[in-house]
Formats: structure tokens, C-alpha cells, sequence
């Protein structure tokens, strides 16, 4: 199921339709929430809305999430686009 949701979030983002990249993902986390892919499409679709506040809270949320219950940091591919949607901010 993640496998399809990812590819088709990446559908409606490449289409520029964030909002349903939205709900799709949120769908696909409702399923596992561990699994990085929604929460990177959630992220990029909140960026595609202009609203990187947004996405700074949910980059704090799933740091929060994988350090508190996995003892993990971001994956490299989750790191990385955190840098690209939000190159000034540093982690604390």
C-alpha cells in the first residue's frame, strides 16, 4: 500500500496538485507511519503550497517521532530534502 501511495503522491506533486499529494500521503502514514516516503511527500507538498513553516514542524515531528521510538535519525534521502526545501535551517 505505501508503494502506491508513494508513487501516486509523486504523480499528483509532479502534476502540481499538492492537495491530493496530501491526502495521500497522510492515507499512507495512517498505514506506517515509520516509513519516510509519506512523510517526504508531505513535506515537498507543504512546499509546493508555500508553506514552509509547515514543513519545518513536520521535519521537528518526525525527528522527534524516529529518535523518541526508534533511536534513528532521518534517513540520507529525507536529510537531503530537508536541506533542498529548507537550506537555512540547521538542526538544533
Amino acid at each position: 500500500m505505501i508503494d502506491v501511495a508513494h508513487s501516486l503522491a509523486r504523480l499528483l506533486l509532479d502534476d502540481g496538485n499538492a492537495d491530493g499529494a496530501l491526502k495521500v500521503a497522510r492515507l499512507a502514514l495512517d498505514v506506517d507511519r515509520y516509513d519516510e516516503r509519506p512523510w517526504r511527500d508531505l513535506l515537498q507538498a507543504h512546499h509546493l503550497r508555500g508553506e514552509d513553516r509547515q514543513v519545518g514542524l513536520l521535519v521537528d515531528q518526525l525527528r522527534e517521532l524516529l529518535e523518541v521510538e526508534l533511536d534513528e535519525e532521518l534517513q540520507p534521502e529525507t536529510a537531503e530534502l530537508v536541506e533542498r526545501l529548507l537550506p537555512r535551517r540547521r538542526r538544533a
